[in-house]
């Protein structure tokens, strides 16, 4: 969703020689990032006006995934897992971590000085006994319970955001399989179900309609745990796939694939393309926020709906 273009930087170094092949003296050179070059001659009248360098944006980088193809090898190999880790410790590595973690504080780290000092008899007051190392293991105690309760809560709230249960679409079963959500891979469909927090950003393929005859493709969301906001957002399933879905069976019929901008932080914007097949068909359509769910969000005023995998959710702390 986001795009960067470095600015060119001039080349100061005119060349003197003249030769075949050399670039005559008071041209300045400028290299754009795709290796093309651009010169402004700068010999005769410095202050007169020249024609403006105008540089070309790089294409925004983007990944490219299958639809409805989740054993093949890119998604082992390219994208991560949908699992959350937000404790810091294990219990191997609590010691060492929380070890390096209190002595980086200032105040332990001058008491523990203060200790090592006091064991010198040749400089230390208290005969070469380190009379303030008691309390300073009190504090570092105190401090290591504190940071262990706070870790077994992070380690029981990652427990249950990835042992969520969700449904995931199985093309060997045709037919929706329950899942966690740390199972959930990237080009995969998710059945979302009202209520329901969202495992993971989805674009949306079809909701469950009212009246199927009459197909509006839309539906309502709820984002009060990303922006705090409460009033329901409206969103647009993609028109060519949610014309086709009906019913869950009829998911199997959606194939293709998608390029996407890669993850970023924005809430607001995305852009993509999904070159979708539907029973030989081959059709290929903008995605854009209106048809795209994040994780963490929740349907409403939709009995289900179904959703494309696109950005999981690995976060490591």
């Amino acid at each position: 969703m986001s795009g960067s273009s470095d600015r060119s930087a001039p080349r100061s170094g005119a060349d003197n020689d003249d030769g075949a092949g050399g670039k005559p003296s008071g041209v300045v050179t400028l290299e754009l990032k795709d290796g093309a070059a651009m010169g402004e001659d700068i010999g005769s009248s410095p202050d007169g006006p020249s024609d403006p360098v105008q540089e070309t944006a790089p294409a925004m980088e983007q990944r490219h995934f299958q639809v409805n193809h989740p054993d093949s090898k890119q998604f082992r190999k390219e994208f991560c897992s949908n699992s959350v880790t937000t404790s810091q410790f294990t219990v191997c590595t609590f010691l060492p971590k929380f070890l390096v973690y209190a002595f980086t504080k200032l105040a332990n780290f001058y008491f523990l000085v203060v200790a090592v000092l006091q064991t010198i008899p040749s400089i230390s007051q208290t005969q070469g006994l380190p009379t303030i190392l008691p309390m300073l293991v009190i504090m570092v105690s105190v401090e290591g319970v504190l940071a262990a309760v706070e870790d077994c809560r992070r380690h029981e709230a990652d427990d249950i955001a990835n042992n969520s249960p969700c449904q995931i679409w199985d093309p060997s079963s045709q037919s929706f399989q329950p899942a966690v959500w740390s199972q959930v891979r990237v080009g995969q469909i998710v059945k979302l179900v009202q209520g329901d927090q969202i495992p993971c950003d989805v674009v949306i393929l079809g909701v469950h309609e009212e009246d199927p005859s009459r197909p509006s493709g839309e539906c309502y969301v709820e984002t009060k745990s990303l922006d705090g906001e409460t009033s329901l957002k409206q969103r647009q399933a993609v028109e060519v796939t949610s014309a086709v879905i009906k019913a869950d069976a009829d998911v199997g019929l959606i194939s293709g694939s998608m390029n996407t901008e890669m993850p970023n932080e924005k809430l607001n914007t995305f852009n993509g393309t999904f070159a979708v097949e539907i029973d030989g068909q081959r059709s290929q359509v903008a995605v854009e926020l209106p048809q795209v769910l994040l994780r963490g969000s929740s349907i409403q005023l939709t009995k289900h709906a179904y959703g494309l995998a696109f950005y999981l959710s690995l976060i490591h702390i």
